[in-house]
């Protein structure tokens, strides 16, 4: 039977990433219209934030609705939200998920900042450099941990990861580690693959080197989240996510303001 319960409560919990991607995403818009001297206006403010958390919500509860349906037969969990979707205690899952997942998440997150501050960032263009760290400023650190720790792991490891799982449960039985690997590196390529149209908007650069730092950062970090997933649950790739965004906000946010102000 399916779990309406524990649908309800992922889209629920996306609501605050939600509405932090509305409120980012309305500067990116406005500016996005200047830069190509449109005379086309926006509907009022409030009406497309409205729409902005709606399409949102909207791909969540399809991607919630996608891994709740299939990831009982393909060896994937989310016990915290299982217990929450049967009123059960969920204190002791979410501690259990946070220390398994600690270290290869802290460990995870100096790898992508020290690969980006001591490779990627030097050899990117100061104007995609300045355009993405921008629009990363604009989402916010609420932003960045309710959006990208929680809704983007609903999206990409809950919903895609279970869905290439499950694919490949058809043509491998049983499923083994490569299984697994492979859809890590599916739903991963498309995390990376969806960071690209947004940047190039904003005005990045179509380089070499731009392409090269979203895909290999971006693809790093699934690996990390995409096996704590696997191993853990939703919970440690959520926070595994939120551990990267706190390391890093803080340094872009100083770094940033030292290079361009």
């Amino acid at each position: 039977m399916f779990n309406w319960n524990m649908l309800f409560i992922l889209v629920a919990v996306s609501v605050p990433g939600a509405l932090f991607a509305a409120r980012g995403g309305m500067s990116t818009i406005e500016r996005l219209i200047e830069r190509t001297d449109s005379d086309q206006k926006l509907p009022p403010r409030n009406i497309l934030l409205l729409l902005t958390v709606v399409q949102t919500l909207v791909l969540v509860a399809i991607a919630a609705a996608v891994g709740t349906a299939l990831f009982e037969g393909v060896g994937l969990s989310a016990p915290a939200f299982e217990a929450a979707a049967a009123g059960e205690p969920i204190g002791a899952e979410i501690m259990r998920q946070l220390k398994a997942a600690w270290p290869l998440a802290l460990v995870g997150a100096l790898v992508f900042v020290g690969a980006y501050y001591g490779y990627f960032r030097r050899n990117l263009d100061a104007e995609t450099v300045r355009v993405t760290e921008v629009l990363r400023g604009e989402l916010g650190y609420g932003g960045r941990i309710f959006y990208g720790a929680i809704v983007e792991e609903i999206l990409v490891r809950w919903g895609l990861m279970t869905l290439f799982v499950w694919i490949l449960s058809l043509l491998i039985d049983p499923l083994n580690a490569l299984a697994y690997w492979i859809a890590i590196v599916l739903a991963g390529l498309l995390f990376a693959l969806g960071h690209i149209p947004g940047s190039v908007a904003a005005g990045a650069k179509r380089t070499r080197m731009f392409y090269a730092a979203t895909l290999g950062l971006n693809g790093w970090a699934s690996l990390v989240f995409g096996w704590l997933f696997w191993q853990q649950g939703l919970v440690a790739a959520i926070f595994a996510h939120a551990v990267l965004h706190s390391l890093w906000a803080p340094i872009e946010k100083r770094v940033r303001t030292k290079t361009f102000l």
